[in-house]
């Protein structure tokens, strides 16, 4: 599921892949590494240490993949 307030909020990242399964995602002052194995996410934020789900730094590393599932649920709130 993901949580319309997070995927707005993940339009504000840019993204960078550091290689096949790492990526940096940067807001104005800071910056989150977000890991992929398997297929399944992990990120390094506060958020997502509490509470392993998709965090608004694994919502911008799946839109900036072309994740459909990010895509549709972008469609659906706009």
């Amino acid at each position: 599921m993901i949580i319309p307030s997070r995927l707005e909020r993940s339009k504000e990242y840019d993204v960078e892949q550091l290689s096949d399964t790492e990526y940096k995602v940067t807001s104005k002052d800071k910056e989150h590494k977000v890991t992929e194995r398997d297929g399944y996410f992990w990120c390094d934020c506060q958020d997502f240490l509490k509470e392993p789900k998709n965090c608004k730094h694994i919502i911008a590393v799946k839109r900036f993949m072309g994740d459909h599932f990010v895509l549709s649920a972008e469609a659906c709130n706009s």
